[in-house]
């Protein structure tokens, strides 16, 4: 993995944005959410005119027929919409009270499943609403959770600045539901491997994003019309370690109201050989995406980075 540089503007405004919005969730009742969410709203309606529009052309760049820029324009307000709510909700769950939200759990049996077949579990998730509203859901079970990311998670700038502030700042939501975070500081080293195989091997529960666009990653499956590149270590992992791998993603039912499901394991077609089963469990995972994309658009994080994910291809309208 390229050096990464020291420090870089948008990180040091991340990082006062991020001290100025825990100042406020530590001080504001949580009688005054829905207000506080509504002053959030405002002022990115002032401060971000210009990252709007580099979503709309990221959504329009990534789903080419979508012939509708009025359509594309309703979907980027309403995304950040659920963004300023889930952004007041990450400071919320970074005090001791955490966040006042509901959010249940859906296949928490599928969980017990894999724990009981001695050889854990990947739960491969899609980025739907947040990770720390994911893994509140996951942590209802009373399991415990061991998360993989990498090191500049939740830093804008991916500096060192931002690794050691910033990205540490925004996992502070996620933290409080997890046993323990392995850290990619580098793809290339053997070490975090090791750590996920150990996880495996104690029978945990390993939660892995899997629609990040990262360059040269998986193969190319259907995707919308079209084909993206997926990540291949969450299907790898489960292949040889014999674990369940699980797909999960949270939702959004109404203001302050979550919903996780874990859906039924991907299993190994007989005699398949990692290729083959990392290939068959990335064109499930993919559908599942394209089927959520369909129901709640809205809920992916990943319109940020679908210009990437998606390469540029045809991709069909998604529907409202």
């Amino acid at each position: 993995m390229p050096s990464r540089p020291l420090i870089r503007l948008s990180d040091v405004a991340r990082l006062v944005q991020q001290a100025g919005g825990w100042m406020a969730a530590g001080v504001t009742p949580t009688r005054s959410d829905a207000e506080a969410i509504q002053s959030i709203e405002k002022i990115w309606a002032t401060t971000k005119r210009g990252e709007r529009e580099a979503l709309v052309s990221r959504i329009v760049a990534a789903t080419p027929a979508w012939s509708n820029r009025e359509q594309v324009d309703r979907l980027t307000v309403e995304w950040y919409a659920r963004r300023a709510e889930l952004n007041w909700g990450r400071l919320r769950a970074s005090h001791r009270t955490d966040w006042a939200a509901e959010v249940e759990l859906d296949g928490a049996e599928r969980l017990r499943r894999a724990r009981d077949q001695g050889r854990g579990a990947v739960l491969w998730f899609l980025s739907t609403c947040s990770s720390f509203v994911l893994m509140r859901g996951l942590a209802s079970s009373g399991e415990s959770l061991t998360h993989l990311s990498l090191a500049t998670h939740g830093s804008p700038g991916g500096t060192r600045f931002g690794e050691l502030t910033v990205a540490r700042f925004h996992r502070m939501a996620e933290d409080r539901y997890l046993e323990r975070r392995i850290v990619i500081d580098d793809v290339r080293a053997p070490g975090y491997v090791r750590e996920v195989r150990n996880c495996l091997a104690e029978n945990g529960l390993l939660t892995v994003r899997g629609d990040l666009a990262i360059k040269g990653a998986g193969v190319r499956v259907p995707l919308l019309g079209g084909a993206a590149r997926f990540p291949a270590g969450a299907p790898t992992f489960a292949f040889h370690s014999g674990a369940a791998l699980l797909p999960c993603w949270a939702e959004r039912v109404a203001p302050f109201r979550y919903r996780v499901v874990v859906e039924e394991p991907l299993e190994s077609p007989g005699g398949a050989s990692r290729r083959e089963f990392a290939v068959a469990a990335m064109e499930r995972f993919s559908a599942l995406l394209e089927r959520r994309l369909g129901e709640s658009p809205a809920d992916w994080e990943g319109w940020w980075w679908a210009d990437r994910l998606l390469g540029g291809k045809d991709f069909l309208q998604v529907r409202r």
